[in-house]
């Protein structure tokens, strides 16, 4: 069985330092748009660049949650930060619906794609719709007791 990542919550440099040196091995923070912590310290979409350069050359990944409903007024800048995340090389985006996830897959294919608690996955078919949109990691809902996680594990085995 492989080690788990341990991944951890950095929404200002101070946290992201200090997670950093308490060994995560990623990080996710948001910054000030599409982020479901908006009143919680965050990072400026400027700073992307810098921000993610840090983090690699200490080898931790990071992770951008865009993990609000975007509605269709918003879809450019959506798009923009979208396209920031990854000329920064943002690690991967964590969304909250299937249309961010489609929005992502149109304009930058190569960046991975996770999916948000949110979406309330808690089958093998939402896995698996999921998978065929790009996601390369789904957090299942947080409903779900440790039975139905060993249901869903068996059913993901059966695929």
């Amino acid at each position: 069985m492989a080690n788990p990542d341990l991944l951890a919550p950095a929404g200002s440099w101070e946290a992201l330092r200090a997670a950093v040196a308490n060994g995560a091995d990623a990080v996710y923070f948001g910054v000030e748009v599409f982020n479901a912590r908006m009143r919680a310290a965050n990072v400026r979409q400027e700073e992307l660049p810098e921000l993610m350069r840090w983090l690699h050359r200490r080898g931790v990944k990071g992770l951008l949650p865009i993990n609000v409903l975007v509605f269709s007024d918003e879809l450019v800048e959506a798009a923009g930060l979208i396209l920031a995340a990854a000329a920064a090389q943002v690690d991967a985006l964590i969304v909250q619906d299937v249309g961010q996830a489609r929005l992502v897959r149109s304009l930058e294919p190569e960046l991975a794609v996770h999916g948000f608690p949110q979406m309330s996955i808690t089958s093998a078919a939402g896995v698996a719709m999921a998978a065929g949109l790009g996601f390369v990691r789904v957090v299942l809902a947080r409903e779900l007791t440790l039975t139905d996680l060993g249901h869903l594990q068996a059913q993901l085995r059966q695929r």
